[in-house]
């Protein structure tokens, strides 16, 4: 196997694992409001994508995606 697909594997075995823990930690979350959750969520996100972008791809990653212009501060807010 390629160095990339088993990357590949890992990340997909890997989203699985964390998908399958926040769903039991939403579950413990009794006295939060959605809209907390998702901001949460979203931050987690953006800060694993910060960490595991310029990793897998480099640090010129992070430049490049700052470049895309108002298509990608859209797909941020949503």
């Amino acid at each position: 196997m390629k160095l990339e697909h088993l990357r590949a594997v890992f990340a997909v075995v890997v989203a699985n694992l964390l998908w399958s823990v926040a769903g039991v930690v939403t579950q413990q979350l009794e006295s939060v409001r959605s809209f907390e959750m998702t901001a949460w969520r979203s931050f987690f996100t953006a800060l694993t994508l910060a960490t595991l972008l310029p990793m897998w791809k480099g640090r010129a990653a992070m430049w490049r995606i700052r470049r895309v212009g108002p298509v990608l501060w859209l797909s941020r807010i949503c």
